[in-house]
């Protein structure tokens, strides 16, 4: 094998894997002649293989320097050039794939919560195995962990599979930690025996397997043929071998697993692609496959891989414990109930983390990490991105959110959906931005001055910025869509939508708006819009929205949405008290709409008074007003 290292193995940075990736093409190239989607491939297979052996095995850290190449090369491919040069080009592998490099602090923790799961059944199973009752739980803690279970021993058959499993990061956590409670095992044995993987891509596959072997201190290409029937190249979620070349029986595969007593992994992890095949910005789908996924899947609705991947594996895998990453979005979106649902119809949801936005680095859309175990009893921890801990019992499809607890569902009770009061009718411009909105009025058209979402303020308006050509006629292809000058009229106030919690100003400058605002229409019950607004814009309603939303805390363009708006709780008004209310909110807003007016105003003893008057409306104790306002305004 050759011992050629081509990176800077201690500082591995993405320029570098690129660099060194043109060097093994330009080796290549020279011996043969392939087209650049082979010579990338091949590039990669060496790049891959080089740094196995380049690597310590002796350092904890080598499986991971292993994955972060494999992941990184996804990013480049190689193209020749006329003059015969190899360079690198862009490379849509990595989106393709759904593939990027899992933060090992993520890794650690699932994988750490998970044992702690399996070491509490293994406590009854090691006692059967060994013949011995354990009368005392201080007695199994003599054998085990702290908290009273027995480590997990080589001869409980534990079995634990990965099925989209990359570079082999949770997989070769999870080893360590079963050599760290079987430290003399025979690690090739233990990994044969135990530590299961597939991924579609051949490269994932070999990557894994040498990164499970670096963990095991092991550098030999023959060690590679031991994982052969471990981690295997194969498409998890589908069998039909007519649909797909990679199509992969797992049950047939992974025999030995599927004929104990309880069939099944122990254990299924990981980190399965985030590939969407719906809304706007969905990839596409062959037709035959979507047809397949249909017909297997209940959550195929709201088709994504990694739904799929989370329904095959509490229904068809998982014996006992399934813990993945996923975007927070399965975890409250309504495209994502039937999946909820899914997840509570086939084992118990145990533990919720979000995570956020930031634990991706350069990824956008917010993770978190949840643990089903079907062995779980008692209710659900939630962990929120700032660390607070909640409990609940999630049955069928409802959000997995603590919702703020009692409090919330006070609140909630006394309130009544918005409905029609809240709409989308703002000027969708489809293809059509360029021509329909322009920086000052056209005489050649009809024009009038169009608001847009960064115009709307608390209680107030800047003046609109841009014009609408009202007289422009599309050509074949083109799509916009302007409703009837009225229906702008009747919204005297909007809503910005562009935001993580309700903005309320008044529509003020322009009839038309953009759809990145939505109307807010006066009520026909005898309440003022006044009132529905102050309603909107306080304090407590922003702690509601807040709880209820989950995506409203991520930094990257949060929207607030016609159905959130539709669930937060604004009162009717049916006693004198409450009409009392009703009035000095009516009289405060109406105050702040005037002081806006004014450059030096100082909303802020208005807007306190505003909020005493609303939390008095809902019968707020001081303890929940503390509670409302430390978490609203964080």
């Amino acid at each position: 094998m050759g011992q050629h290292v081509t990176l800077d193995l201690v500082n591995i940075s993405r320029a570098a894997i690129g660099e060194a990736l043109v060097r093994c093409g330009v080796e290549i190239a020279s011996k043969s002649f392939c087209d650049n989607a082979s010579l990338t491939i091949a590039a990669r297979q060496a790049l891959i293989r080089e740094t196995f052996y380049g690597l310590d095995k002796a350092n904890p850290q080598a499986p991971g320097h292993l994955a972060r190449v494999y992941e990184s090369s996804l990013g480049v491919s190689l193209k020749v050039e006329t003059d015969g040069c190899v360079a690198l080009a862009p490379s849509e592998d990595r989106r393709a794939h759904g593939s990027f490099y899992t933060p090992q602090e993520l890794v650690d923790e699932l994988v750490a919560e998970s044992f702690a799961r399996l070491r509490k059944v293994n406590v009854r199973l090691d006692s059967r195995s060994l013949g011995v009752t354990f009368a005392t739980r201080s007695l199994a803690s003599c054998l085990g962990g702290n908290d009273g279970s027995i480590a997990i021993h080589p001869r409980l058959n534990v079995s634990i599979l990965d099925p989209a499993c990359g570079g082999g990061a949770f997989l070769v956590r999870c080893f360590e930690e079963m050599l760290r409670a079987d430290p003399g095992a025979d690690r090739l044995e233990l990994l044969r025996r135990h530590i299961y993987g597939v991924d579609l891509d051949p490269l994932a596959v070999e990557t894994t397997k040498r990164a499970l072997l670096l963990a095991a201190g092991i550098q030999d290409e023959d060690a590679l043929a031991a994982l052969a029937d471990n981690i295997v190249t194969g498409d998890a979620l589908v069998e039909d071998a007519g649909l797909s070349d990679a199509a992969l029986n797992i049950r047939a595969k992974f025999a030995r697993v599927f004929e104990r007593d309880k069939p099944g992994f122990d254990l299924v992890i990981g980190n399965p692609p985030w590939i969407s095949y719906s809304g706007r910005h969905g990839h596409t789908l062959d037709p035959k496959r979507k047809a397949y996924y249909e017909r297997h899947y209940d959550t195929s609705g709201w088709l994504s891989l990694h739904s799929l991947f989370v329904e095959r594996a509490v229904r068809d895998l998982s014996a006992g414990v399934t813990a993945f990453v996923v975007p927070d979005q399965i975890a409250h979106l309504i495209g994502y109930r039937a999946l909820r649902a899914c997840v509570a119809r086939h084992t118990l949801l145990a533990r919720v983390r979000y995570w956020g936005e930031e634990i991706f680095g350069g990824a956008v859309t917010p993770a978190l990490t949840f643990i089903a175990d079907k062995n779980h009893d008692g209710p659900a921890v939630i962990i929120g991105k700032d660390g607070q801990e909640s409990t609940g019992v999630f049955n069928g499809d409802q959000s997995w959110s603590a919702c703020g607890g009692d409090l919330l569902e006070r609140l909630l009770a006394q309130g009544e959906s918005l409905g029609a009061l809240v709409a989308d009718p703002g000027v969708h411009t489809g293809n059509c931005s360029r021509k329909l909105i322009v920086s000052s009025a056209d005489p050649s058209y009809q024009s009038a001055p169009i608001l847009e979402g960064k115009q709307v303020q608390r209680y107030r308006c800047d003046a609109p910025a841009k014009w609408l050509r009202l007289g422009y006629q599309p050509t074949a292809g083109e799509y916009f869509t302007i409703r009837e000058e009225e229906c702008y009229e009747r919204a005297r106030f909007v809503i910005r939508q562009t935001a993580g919690f309700p903005i309320v100003g008044p529509r003020v400058g322009a009839t038309y708006f953009r759809n990145s605002l939505l109307a807010l229409f006066d009520p026909q019950d005898g309440r003022d819009v006044r009132y529905v607004v102050g309603a909107l814009n306080s304090t407590l309603m922003r702690w509601v929205y807040r709880q209820m939303v989950v995506e409203s805390g991520q930094r990257a363009f949060p929207q607030v949405k016609v159905g959130a708006l539709r669930k937060l709780p604004v009162k009717s008004i049916r006693t004198a008290s409450e009409r009392r209310l009703h009035d000095e909110i009516v009289n405060a807003v109406q105050l702040l709409l005037d002081g806006y007016a004014s450059e030096t105003f100082d909303s802020t003893h208005m807007e306190a008074a505003l909020d005493r008057a609303v939390y008095e409306l809902f019968g707020l104790r001081d303890d929940d007003i503390a509670a409302v306002a430390s978490r609203a305004l964080a």
